[in-house]
């Protein structure tokens, strides 16, 4: 009786962690800039299947590959992945230069993209902005990504007008960001 308890526990633990893991289709440029299209394995939310969980693919990505065959590329082998969310969203991570990829929020003269991290407490995902300025320059953005407005209004502080766009924005941080630097580039940088 014991043992069809635990074979019945061992077999739910089993299914129930293999249920959070989806294939998407993908796009993977690797260092050599070789394209690989395939299909990735994402973990997703346990209470929102439609939610990716970056940790999945910041550091390794496993693919499967034309045969079928399950394989893993580390984030040092690309330079760039993109694919198609489970909520339709367009989405590009790119090598960090160090040991994992970040997303791609926008890349012009200016780049502002998302670190992510796992919560050493809970294991929960860290979410961080990282701005550059024209010249490669880190912005300091602060601890919180509340503070995300600060960092825009230092990117772009010689034109008032952009300065209120972001005081007075009920978009997301990541609406506003592409508002703000597309229109920054566009009308300010390019004169």
């Amino acid at each position: 009786m014991k043992h069809k308890f635990y074979l019945l526990l061992t077999l739910f633990i089993f299914s129930f962690t293999n249920a959070q893991i989806r294939e998407i289709p993908a796009v993977i440029i690797n260092q050599n800039n070789d394209t690989i299209k395939t299909n990735i394995l994402v973990a997703v939310n346990i209470f929102d299947k439609t939610l990716i969980n970056e940790l999945s693919i910041i550091k390794k990505i496993r693919f499967i590959d034309s045969i079928g065959n399950k394989n893993t590329i580390f984030a040092k082998e690309i330079n760039k992945i993109t694919f198609v969310d489970l909520k339709n969203k367009n989405r590009t991570f790119k090598f960090d230069g160090k040991n994992q990829l970040r997303e791609i929020i926008y890349e012009g003269k200016i780049k502002v993209y998302y670190t992510y991290s796992a919560n050493a407490y809970d294991g929960s995902i860290i979410t961080k902005f990282d701005f550059y300025d024209e010249n490669e320059e880190k912005v300091n953005v602060g601890p919180f990504n509340i503070f995300f407005k600060k960092a825009l209004k230092k990117l772009v502080k010689e034109n008032p007008e952009l300065v209120k766009i972001i005081d007075e924005s009920n978009l997301t941080y990541e609406e506003t960001i592409i508002l703000v630097l597309t229109k920054f580039e566009t009308e300010y940088l390019n004169k």
